[in-house]
């Protein structure tokens, strides 16, 4: 038996061997605390009258949302007796595709985690920006690496580049606020095809040794 991993948050959806690397792509799926809008009172809508008052069904919120994450696994498998889990990297979203070429890998996930909460701190900002983590810690994705094209859906499409041979893998990551289903790779290109306002869209990502633009 070269490895057993067991892990009830984590499901294996892609491997790859690449020199005395495995990498394992699992999703992860987590709950997370829904915090609804409060809406504002006015003073006359304070005011009612007894006769007026009626009874209404108001809809129960839930307490938690769930998030979908892609993680990736990498393993030291050079001696297969002692295998040793290296790094970890994880990206908002569900997983949709992933190419390797040598030590670089890209991985493509769909994120949408919007909820009703308004952006008030920096808290909030899970609620409309997609992160990714590190072994250093969590990081969300630049606003200059977020493209808003002139269609948008309610889902974000996240490319990220890895070099699985680094001490630290992650290269780069780039979104675009679009729906994506699926994904097309070149030597030079990741497509993603989806939708958006009704329409299919084809979002280009050029890639090179793990940046994307």
């Amino acid at each position: 038996e070269l490895i057993k991993i067991e892990n009830a948050e984590k499901t294996p959806v892609g491997m790859y061997v690449a020199g005395d690397r495995l990498i394992v792509i699992s999703d992860n799926t987590i709950e997370v605390p829904f915090t609804a809008a409060e809406k504002e009172q006015t003073a006359e809508s304070d005011e009612t009258n007894a006769d007026s008052v009626t009874e209404t069904t108001v809809p129960s919120l839930p307490e938690t949302v769930t998030q979908n994450n892609t993680v990736i696994d990498i393993y030291n498998i050079a001696d297969k007796t002692n295998v040793k889990l290296e790094n970890t990297y994880k990206q908002n979203g569900s997983y949709i595709s992933s190419s390797m070429e040598g030590s670089v890998i890209y991985v493509v996930s769909n994120y949408s985690n919007f909820r009703t909460k308004p952006l008030d701190s920096e808290e909030d900002l899970d609620n409309y920006i997609p992160s990714y983590y590190t072994d250093d810690g969590k990081y969300y994705v630049d606003a200059s690496d977020i493209t808003i094209p002139q269609k948008v859906s309610s889902n974000y499409t996240i490319v990220a580049g890895l070099d699985v041979d680094q001490a630290n893998p992650f290269r780069s990551i780039k979104v675009v606020l679009a729906n994506g289903k699926s994904a097309y790779f070149t030597d030079n290109a990741v497509y993603v095809a989806g939708n958006a306002s009704g329409d299919t869209t084809i979002a280009k990502f050029p890639i090179s040794d793990g940046d994307i633009s």
